[in-house]
């Protein structure tokens, strides 16, 4: 399922694979802007405006002028008598040199198989006096920028590469798209940004629809309230705000949460109404092709229970059905046939779990397709009903009282239903008659991924290479992760990965034999074990020879945010927990004198653990971490980013070996010195 594209003004420097396309000249057209559009009135004349606001919520230095400087965001949506017309006009201007190359290209995008591109003015203000460049001569361009995801949308850019744009300019231009996907039958909604990146002087929205059907609107992050005004024929929505301030753009803040202001507009009343809707586009036969009958009857005969006979489906839909998806026109929400899918072996998610649903059919296994938001997650929430809310298509699998969440595109996945089950997308739709509302995604429990590496070192002199002996065990997601890239680059880029590892710590390493993976699929366990000699090991610190033992496996989840300073909460790690275990087996005994052998730190968002064990010839390290709130609040980001820092310290742990020949060992370092001048 495609994602509803928002309209975001400023991500117009855009990466995309490309081809010139003329067939689709014959869907652009040049016409004055349309009656119905209310042209908004500006704060002031362009030639009046000279001095850009600045304020401490930019991404540049206070004093910097902006490249380009954004006077006019106006959107407008007239889906009345049946239309469904998207107006667009925007004046920006161009501050500097890299203003030029920022914003003097127009990007107009649209999909030709249901819409019209309709290019109303675009015109340069230089100095008050308005140069036409309407009828710049267009390059259309066949997007398709989410191919690299392998989906292939139908999605078209006309570009128009503007001349004679000059440092001061203001570029005021102004178009429709026309035409709404059939496959929403007539039924109305959008969403508008209201906020982004940077300054803008003056925002607009508008909305106009019939008396007769009403639109549910919904403003996020805004104080402004949208006005209504009603006629006999018509209801017109606006939302207007002026001197929008920049929003701060802070990375690493949770999927449901809602950073960008936005405004929203739905007919659907509620999600029994948007169920109902897919209900109809998942409506199809239950008649199954012969070959796919008779594979699916051989599953059955072959599972010793329904859980295995729905692990061999699940298996096969995730892994011989690849993923692509051909998401043109109707297609873009609804399924393909099952017999299709199978038939061609390729299918997208809506694809896969509407195949899944119908072959566990056959055996009477209750499942459903399943809307999520795969960007939003539990965000849906928040938002008005609309097909808009959802980007993804997972199955619910229910054998008895058990409850499974499976997602047909999650190729490498191995493991029982348990183990396969997922919850992250936080809540669900049925496509289903009986369905009122969203679901919680709850029901068997999900399998923790376990990260653990356990390194065994041996010495046999200072003056002798040490022999590592290392094993990295990693289940669940971490399991299918090193799994794809040992099926994407092959086995050797693991042993490559492991020898930088060790490499980083200590230059000399050399691996004695080629590493050993060993991946139990029934678990969904994989192991990678090697031996690796370390002929620089040692080393003397002050005269005394000391022993790494740092969890560096940890430092990933024990991350610092890079904005700290936030107005943002910040997303946590959630169902996983990491280990590093290190032991170091010395050539000669040793009194250890050892601080506090236990520690624990970050009680409240994360749980940081080290124990140290020792005998008279080996000392064992074990670092642990687990999250325990996979989001921390904004009042709680100081009080985490202070635990994070002492973790991250405790992490590299060293302990100096006590000093039995002080002078010996004082002479053989004033040596190593001079040798290495």
């Amino acid at each position: 399922m495609n994602n509803f594209k928002i309209l975001i003004f400023c991500s117009l420097c855009l990466s995309f694979n490309a081809i010139a396309e003329e067939p689709y000249l014959d869907k652009i057209d040049y016409k004055n802007t349309p009656q119905w559009v209310e042209i908004t009135p500006l704060t002031t004349s362009l030639n009046d405006i000279t001095d850009f606001k600045k304020n401490d919520k930019n991404t540049e230095k206070v004093g910097e002028e902006k490249s380009v400087s954004y006077h006019l965001v106006d959107s407008q949506l007239n889906v009345s008598d049946g239309l469904h017309n998207d107006y667009y006009r925007m004046i920006r201007r161009i501050n500097s040199k890299q203003g030029l190359s920022e914003a003097s290209e127009l990007y107009f995008n649209f999909i030709p198989d249901y819409q019209e591109l309709v290019i109303h003015n675009i015109n340069l203000v230089r100095n008050g006096k308005i140069i036409e460049k309407t009828k710049t001569e267009l390059e259309v361009l066949r997007q398709e920028q989410d191919l690299s995801y392998k989906i292939l949308t139908g999605h078209v850019t006309a570009l128009a590469i503007l001349e004679d744009v000059q440092v001061g300019d203001y570029i005021d231009y102004s178009y429709s798209v026309n035409g709404s996907n059939p496959i929403f039958n007539n039924k109305k909604f959008a969403m508008f940004a209201t906020s982004w990146l940077v300054d803008v002087d003056k925002v607009n929205v508008r909305v106009i629809t019939n008396a007769s059907k009403p639109l549910n609107h919904k403003v996020v992050g805004s104080q402004v309230k949208v006005k209504e005004t009603k006629t006999d024929q018509h209801i017109y929505y606006q939302w207007q705000d002026n001197n929008v301030q920049a929003t701060r753009n802070e990375d690493g803040y949770p999927a449901w949460y809602q950073h960008f202001d936005s405004l929203e507009f739905s007919e659907f009343s509620s999600w029994e109404e948007v169920a109902s809707w897919a209900l109809d586009i998942y409506d199809f036969d239950n008649q199954l092709g012969e070959e796919l009958t008779s594979q699916n009857r051989l599953w059955m005969e072959q599972s010793r229970n329904n859980e295995e006979y729905v692990e061999r489906v699940v298996n096969f839909v995730q892994n011989d059905i690849r993923y692509f998806g051909i998401e043109l026109s109707e297609n873009s929400h609804k399924p393909s046939h099952p017999n299709e899918t199978f038939e061609r072996r390729f299918g997208d998610c809506k694809d896969k779990s509407l195949l899944i649903s119908s072959l566990l059919a056959q055996h009477g296994i209750d499942s459903w397709s399943a809307l999520v938001s795969a960007q939003n997650h539990e965000g849906i929430d928040s938002r008005l009903p609309s097909p808009s809310a959802f980007d993804h298509v997972i199955n619910k699998v229910q054998i008895d009282n058990d409850v499974y969440w499976i997602d047909g595109t999650n190729s490498g996945q191995t493991g029982n239903l348990q183990q396969r089950t997922i919850k992250r997308f936080g809540l669900a739709l049925l496509v289903d008659k009986q369905t009122i509302g969203l679901e919680k995604l709850k029901g068997v429990e999900v399998v923790t991924s376990d990260d653990q590496l356990e390194e065994n070192y041996l010495s046999t002199g200072y003056d002798k290479p040490v022999m590592l002996t290392f094993s990295y065990r990693v289940t669940g997601e971490q399991a299918q992760y090193q799994r794809m890239i040992i099926s994407q680059q092959g086995s050797k880029s693991i042993e490559t990965s492991f020898l930088d590892y060790y490499t980083r710590q200590f230059p000399s390493s050399v691996l004695k034999n080629d590493v050993v993976i060993n991946d139990d699929q029934i678990s969904n366990t994989l192991v990678v074990e090697g031996v690796i000699e370390i002929s620089d090991y040692w080393n003397l610190l002050d005269g005394q020879w000391y022993v790494p033992l740092y969890g560096e496996n940890l430092s990933s989840y024990l991350f610092l945010p890079e904005k700290i300073n936030r107005t943002t909460p910040l997303s946590n790690y959630e169902n996983v927990k990491a280990s590093h275990k290190i032991s170091m087996h010395l050539h000669e005994p040793v009194t250890w004198q050892l601080d506090d052998k236990k520690l624990k730190l970050g009680q409240n968002a994360f749980n940081y653990e080290r124990e140290i064990m020792t005998t008279e010839d080996k000392i064992t390290v074990i670092h642990n971490y687990k999250p325990l709130s996979d989001v921390i609040a904004v009042a709680e980001i100081d009080a985490f980013v202070k635990d994070i820092k002492q973790a991250r310290d405790e992490l590299y742990y060293t302990v100096l070996l006590p000093n039995k020949n002080d002078s010996k060992l004082k002479l053989r370092d004033k040596m190593r010195s001079m040798l290495k001048l």
